[in-house]
This record gives C-alpha cells, structure tokens and sequence, in this order.
C-alpha cells in the first residue's frame, strides 16, 4: 500500500496468500547462522529436521506480491483502518484489483445478502 500500513483487518482480508520458500539459511542474522537451517521451504530451528523433537521449531512466511487493490477505510496518518460509523459500525474493505466503490459496496451488499 505505499506509504500506508494496513490495520490487521484489512490484511487478514487478503486472500491471494502465498508460500515464500526459503532456499538457504544464509539470509539469516549473523547470530543466527548456523543456528537455523533451511529444510523444506523453511526455517528449523532444532537437532534434525527430518527427526523433529519437542521444543523444535520450523519458521515459514507468507507473502502476498505487489498489485492492485482497492480499499474503502479511514485514513488515520499514515495507517488505514476500519471508519466507524453513525451507527456504529466498523467499516473496512479489501478487495485485490481495481474495484469502484459503487462495486464494492454492492459486493458487500451481496454478500449479506447470501450470509441472512
């Protein structure tokens, strides 16, 4: 979102998710080097990762890549969070690509809908 951070919310909404796969522990903090090791993808924290034991630890991480996405949310400096409304609503929407707000709102409305 540029210069925006996006309250957890709004990411939570998100849905294109995607494993970022670790290809070597060398991209880790120097005190951590030789500590970890890339098995799988990932981060293992441990004795042998193809023997894991109680206390062991496999660290992964998620990504979602740069792209479009529309978002209709108050503006709090430079953050992004739910707008709250007269009624007492919170209101927050993420949606991936470029959506006008008439669309959202009648996605949203649709959704409701369904759910009752």
């Amino acid at each position: 979102m540029g210069e925006f951070t996006l309250s957890p919310d709004l990411v939570s909404s998100m849905n294109s998710w995607e494993d970022l796969t670790i290809d070597n522990a060398t991209s880790l903090p120097v005190g951590l080097q030789g500590v970890a090791k890339a098995h799988d993808g990932r981060y293992y924290f441990g004795g042998d990762p193809n023997n894991p034991a109680v206390g062991d630890l496999r660290v992964s991480f998620d990504v979602v890549w740069p792209g479009p996405v529309s978002v209709i949310a108050e503006q709090a400096g430079t953050s992004l969070r739910a707008y709250q409304t007269e009624a007492g609503d919170a209101l927050s929407m993420l949606h991936e690509g470029n959506h006008s707000a008439d669309s959202m709102f009648d996605q949203a409305q649709s959704a409701n809908t369904s759910l009752t």
